[in-house]
């Protein structure tokens, strides 16, 4: 795999975006809707996330974090989707805020107690308050070095 992990961390509350669903991730559905709560980090797979052209992915599941489009201005969940639908992109500002490109709405929480679950709602972008703000902090990176010129791929060359 290719890119940078990391955990995406509420800066109200220490807090980490964790997908809420105990056991294996094949036991996740194809389909189905994993609601998305915060929880202190312990680096399980349900607290790696990576960005691929604006979309925040599930690193271990590939599922991607999802508001549900609702036209509501009331808080209402966040979870992770194995689609790719427009209302799954967002943007990431400078001063912490995690925006849907769709329709402005911003990644919040219920509360600040580990468990509370991850929601979006509308606020003013420029000023998020606390709760709606949100720090990425790297947490393993991997990349392949390849020559321009042939293609080819640094390898350590060692037996053993």
């Amino acid at each position: 795999m290719q890119g940078i992990h990391f955990r995406i961390e509420n800066r109200a509350n220490g807090l980490v975006l964790d997908v809420n669903h105990s056991g294996d991730i094949g036991n996740m559905k194809e389909g189905s809707d994993t609601p998305l709560f915060i929880q202190p980090f312990t680096g399980n797979w349900g607290q790696v996330w990576e960005i691929h052209n604006g979309q925040i992915r599930n690193a271990a599941s590939g599922f991607n974090l999802h508001h549900g489009n609702q036209s509501s201005d009331e808080p209402f969940a966040c979870m992770v989707r194995p689609t790719d639908e427009k209302h799954q992109i967002w943007e990431l500002r400078y001063n912490g805020a995690i925006v849907s490109a769709l329709d402005g709405k911003g990644l919040t929480v219920s509360g600040n107690d580990k468990g509370s679950r991850v929601d979006v709602r509308p606020f003013n972008v420029d000023s998020p308050p606390s709760d709606c703000q949100w720090a990425l902090t790297p947490i393993s990176a991997q990349y392949r070095i390849e020559n321009n010129a042939n293609g080819l791929a640094l390898d350590v060359n060692h037996s053993g």
